[in-house]
């Protein structure tokens, strides 16, 4: 991963005044203006606090001059902006009263857009998170016990009295979604949408999905995925899933995870996970455990490569590697990163504001 640290720069101080002269009698101070004559008032510099105008430009100049911690962002942004512009009628008259965040990859999306609704909109819309995926979101057929878990949790919320928006970071074929719009149609949900930052290119023909099981499966076309969701589906721009750089940044970034050993259609932090689970801790590992299997695993020339990626003497040192617990260190890191996203966030909705309502925003309303 890469950071870019943020130029943070301060106010200079003014120079301290000198303590003016102490006159203690009418008499002194006549003999002051006979040495001295009248003192005048200088007329102060101008200060860029003082001109509106100025002020609000060179804020514009710094907002275009920052740059974001990790890359995600940079590639996000126009997405962001995309969505807004589709979305902008619907932020000003508040027709969303709560979001509801698809999965770890739409906690970052979900809070972007949360700010923007809570500066540009009558009122900030109540935010929920729930652990879903292709594979981990229950379907009736498959799992009812744990789609009732799924139809009770999203029926105990308070989505409002006008729409839910659902909100993802990556689409594909939109069965997520589709399964989310089936929970929520069978908790009484019925007035909701989809957005999602980012779609898979909608190009006809067999694309080979192996890493994810789908064997030539197509990309289904708008027209498909409008009648698979059965409602509207906002997207941002379109995307080659391989290319795109937001699936590998968004879970050491989000600060959630879903549970794994057991259905919850609630996530919890990662830290809690990993220490419940055991699992996660090689997304913020990378360099450590790249350098550590080369050593591991490396072979000679003359040796079974097979032979040796099944050498239980070096299997079980990967896995003592693997299952170490995080350091003090680690977690710090971890939070550290966390934040370091909150803040690209921030600077996010600033940029995006700007692009689609110009200079002329609202101030950021409290809770």
């Amino acid at each position: 991963m890469r950071y870019v640290m943020t130029e943070i720069k301060r106010e200079s101080q003014p120079e301290p005044q000198a303590e003016p002269q102490k006159i203690e009698s009418k008499e002194e101070s006549e003999k002051v203006l006979e040495t001295v004559g009248p003192i005048l008032k200088e007329e102060p510099e101008p200060q860029p606090e003082s001109q509106p105008e100025l002020k609000k430009e060179l804020a514009s100049q710094e907002l275009e001059k920052s740059e974001y911690h990790f890359e995600m962002m940079t590639e996000l942004e126009p997405a962001v902006v995309s969505v807004v512009e589709q979305l902008k009628r619907e932020i000003e008259s508040g027709e969303y009263t709560a979001l509801l965040s698809d999965d770890v990859g739409g906690r970052i999306p979900t809070l972007i857009l949360r700010k923007i609704m809570k500066t540009m909109g009558p009122k900030p819309p109540n935010v929920y998170f729930l652990a879903s995926g292709k594979k981990y979101m229950p379907t009736e057929k498959a799992k009812p016990g744990d789609f009732r878990k799924a139809v009770d949790y999203l029926g105990s919320l308070d989505f409002g009295d006008k729409r839910l928006l659902v909100i993802s970071q990556y689409t594909y074929s939109g069965e997520t979604f589709s399964n989310i719009g089936k929970v929520l149609t069978t908790a009484g949900v019925e007035k909701f949408d989809f957005v999602s930052l980012e779609v898979e290119k909608r190009e006809r023909g067999k694309r080979d999905r192996k890493l994810r099981g789908d064997i030539n499966k197509e990309v289904p076309t708008k027209d498909e995925l409008k009648k698979l969701l059965g409602t509207r589906l906002i997207y941002g721009i379109e995307v080659n899933e391989s290319a795109s750089k937001a699936p590998h940044y968004h879970e050491p970034l989000s600060g959630v995870r879903k549970k794994t050993r057991k259905y919850s259609p609630i996530p919890e932090t990662v830290i809690k996970h990993i220490e419940h689970e055991g699992s996660g801790k090689e997304q913020f590992r990378e360099e450590e455990l790249d350098r550590e299997y080369q050593r591991i695993f490396d072979f000679k020339g003359s040796e079974d490569m097979l032979q040796v990626l099944n050498d239980p003497k070096r299997k079980k040192e990967w896995k003592k590697i693997v299952k170490r617990p995080l350091s003090e260190e680690e977690i710090k890191s971890i939070k550290e990163k966390i934040i370091l996203a909150r803040e690209d966030v921030s600077l996010l909705v600033e940029r995006v504001i700007k692009k689609v309502w110009g200079e002329n925003k609202k101030e950021e309303k409290n809770d």
